[in-house]
Order: C-alpha cells, then structure tokens, then sequence
C-alpha cells in the first residue's frame, strides 16, 4: 500500500500495476519468459494476475503439486518494455532480445527469494509466487479496446518481498480508449513481429502497421508491391491465419499507411465488395473485443484495396508544388 498504485478508470474495483515486467520460468523446460500482465491489488501481499503465456507455465507448476515464483519489476530501461510485446515463440527470453536491441546485455541480479535474475537497474523489484489451484475474481478492468472486460476468476500472486532504490520512481502505463501509452508500447513490437513475418513469404511486403484505433491488434493494414494476382488475398489468408486480429487491409506500395485518411482513400477507390471484401467466419476472436457473440469465435474481414494486378488503372492527381505549401 505505500506504493503509488493508481485507479486509472472510473470503474476499476481497485488500484492497478499496468507497467510490471512480469518474469517467471517454466518449470520443467527452464524457459525464461518476460510479459507485461495487469496486476490487480488485492490485499497488503496478494496481486490478482491477468496472463497468458505465465499461465501455461503455472499449469506445469500445478501439475507438480507447486506454485510459480514470479519478480515484476517497475521502472526500467524502456527498451524492456518494448522487448515484452515482441510475438516471441513461447520460450524465448525477452530480457535476451532487449540486450540485443541495446547491444549490450541486460544487466541483472538474484532475486531476494526466488530463483529468479531481475533487471539490476529496476526501480521497485516485488517479488512472490502464483499459488497454485487458487483463482479469484480480477477486474473489471478498463482495457485497451475502450471498454470495461468483465471480472473473472484469475490466479493470486503472494508477495513475498519488496526491493527498491532510493526515493525509486514508480512507473505506470495509461490503457483505454486508444490512444493511450500501452496502445503506443504494443504498436511498434507488433509492427516489427508481423512485417519480419509476412516479408520471409511475401518479399513484396513493404510496411506493416496497427492503428491504436483498431486497439493494436483487431485491425492491420499491409502495404505491398504484388508479384503476382491475387497475392495480396494469400497475404490476408496468412494474417487470418497467424494473428487474431479482426480486419486486414492490404493496399500498394504507394499508399502511406501510416495516415489512415490515404488507407481508407485507397479502400474508396479501388475496392469492389463483391470482389474485393472477405469474410472469413468462426475464427478465434480475441479476448478484448467486446463485440463476440460467443466466447472466443468471432469472424475476421479482409479487404484487397490493392489495384487490380497487371491492368491499367487511372492515373494519380499530382499539383506540381503542392509539397511545398
């Protein structure tokens, strides 16, 4: 409680930690994994946990008849963060991946009572373990979508130590209606994950970008040069396929889809929906979008705004020395 825990929205039952680097090991392969989970204060030592990759590891410490040791760190090089939302394969040590995007490694140190390495350049260190077969209700919460989701029985973490530097800083993300600085932290990692992804198969993918307003996940427009009919219907296949996200646009390398007014000029202008529109129906639907009828199935959209492949098309206005208004 001598934490500086806020309440970031009307309705939140409780003061909530939105920016702890979560970093925990699975038990029986080792693997090391660094998220960023909401944590709901519940008492004087006890955190509610939303996660998703952590709690594949507690299922393995269940199954062992043990809890999880878990550290959350608060106040770090911000390039930890950034780190953490990278789409990493399960098993892959975030704290690595922030060394190699610093290029120099993450400096760390033993937890005080877990077998755990936290960043040494923390502000606050809380340490603890994630009971195991105990679920409580957490939330509701005021999401990144832009709405409330529903409480639910979530795993309990029991704090068992608080380091911290002196007069340490504590750090908290704003989340809710886009765009808020956790619609900013997920951006540019999912960005990164995606366009890595779809340029190993599609080369002629040439940007990849998740508007906040789409709540960083449920829309992706694609930018590309096809090389081939038809390419950019295999590329929406692929984000259906690879991501549950909700809507993907694919457009032209011409298109800046970093200014959302061009993306929706191109969809104007050169889409037809009997040709150019797919509907990819029961589909896993993401846990933030309030609109699922039916827990998890939702649908997805794709959209080919992309001109059509090796036809002539009408040529772009252009007022010589506009740019320089």
């Amino acid at each position: 409680a001598k934490l500086p825990i806020p309440f970031f929205s009307e309705k939140d039952p409780a003061p909530f930690i939105t920016l702890g680097l979560c970093i925990s090991r699975d038990p029986k392969s080792g693997g090391k994994n660094t998220s960023i989970y909401r944590l709901q204060l519940k008492g004087r030592n006890r955190l509610g946990i939303m996660a998703q990759h952590l709690v594949r590891q507690l299922l393995e410490a269940e199954s062992i008849g043990k809890g999880l040791p878990i550290a959350i760190a608060i106040g770090t090089d911000p390039v930890l963060p950034l780190a953490t939302q990278w789409m990493a394969p399960y098993g892959t040590d975030e704290l690595a991946l922030a060394g190699a995007l610093r290029g120099e490694p993450v400096e760390v140190v033993k937890a005080e009572t877990g077998d755990l390495e936290v960043p040494a350049t923390a502000e606050i260190i809380i340490e603890g373990t994630v009971l195991p077969n105990v679920r409580e209700e957490e939330g509701p919460f005021g999401e990144v979508s832009g709405y409330y989701t529903p409480s639910n029985p979530k795993p309990i973490i029991e704090v068992s130590a608080i380091t911290h530097r002196k007069n340490p800083i504590y750090q908290a993300a704003l989340t809710g209606m886009p765009t808020t600085e956790n619609h900013v932290l997920k951006q540019l990692p999912l960005e990164a994950t995606y366009y890595w992804q779809l340029k190993k198969e599609f080369p002629g993918v040439t940007a990849v970008h998740f508007p906040a307003a789409g709540t960083v996940g449920m829309t992706c427009v694609i930018a590309m040069k096809q090389a081939y009919e038809c390419e950019a219907r295999n590329v929406i296949a692929a984000m259906i396929g690879t991501r549950r996200n909700k809507i993907t646009v694919v457009v032209d390398d011409d298109i800046d889809i970093f200014d959302m007014e061009k993306v929706w000029w191109a969809i104007a202008t050169r889409t037809q929906a009997d040709e150019d529109v797919i509907v990819f129906p029961r589909v896993v639907a993401t846990a933030m979008d309030p609109s699922v009828r039916k827990l998890r199935v939702g649908s997805s959209l794709g959209i080919d705004a992309t001109k059509p492949f090796g036809q002539s098309f009408p040529e772009i206005v252009t007022v010589p020395g506009a740019d320089n208004v």
